[in-house]
């Protein structure tokens, strides 16, 4: 019931086999998301994240030379592409769930982060992660200053907003679009991170 109460669709969308778990592992879900892993010769089924709106969001953090790959959505089987079997989830260690879970496959031990989406000092994320601390600790995605509850003008609206995931911990960064070159939103990239920023002995980006 709590995977098709708000879709309409009396089946999964898609089945996913997380490749590199240390027991046979599937993802599946429409806009909610599960696990299902096996236990024996039963399975266990554990709900990862029921939502009511949104697509389930995934993204290798460690896809491309140890950060992250491109983002995808969780979409039903087409003609394009049928789901007449399971697709394979691969490509990294931290697989990264709709910004708030972070799966580590090789043990499939899960981080929450972000619970509350509490807001520091009004910035708020917008977009995928665009950068992965090398010790596997802290993701790093652009932010904006939100300004429809606040009467405030920031010095800087963008900023960079990181997160500790292991110990939920955020921290923002505001920066000046002007001084970082950042003319198009396109070019808001790992390049243009490594150009203009980097990573303190703490794992703080400056």
């Amino acid at each position: 019931m709590a995977l098709q109460s708000n879709t309409g669709f009396s089946h999964l969308w898609r089945a996913y086999i997380v490749r590199d778990a240390p027991e046979p592992t599937i993802l599946a879900g429409s806009q909610s998301l599960f696990k299902v892993k096996a236990k024996g010769d039963s399975y266990e089924v554990e709900a990862l994240d029921v939502q009511t709106s949104d697509f389930i969001k995934f993204q290798w953090l460690d896809e491309l030379e140890g950060q992250p790959g491109l983002a995808f959505e969780l979409f039903m089987g087409n003609e394009q592409t049928p789901m007449d079997h399971p697709d394979t989830l691969a490509g990294g260690n931290y697989l990264m769930i709709n910004q708030k879970m972070v799966i580590h496959v090789p043990t499939m031990e899960k981080y929450s982060f972000d619970k509350d989406r509490n807001h520091i000092v009004n910035y708020i994320t917008d977009g995928d992660a665009l950068a992965f601390l090398p010790d596997q600790s802290i993701i790093t995605f652009p932010g904006y200053f939100q300004t429809w509850n606040s009467n405030e003008t920031p010095k800087y609206g963008n900023a960079l907003i990181s997160y500790d995931f292991k110990k939920d911990i955020k921290s923002v960064l505001p920066y000046s679009k002007n001084d970082t070159r950042l003319y198009r939103p396109e070019n808001l990239n790992l390049p243009w991170f490594n150009t203009n920023f980097e990573w303190d002995t703490s794992g703080t980006v400056t």
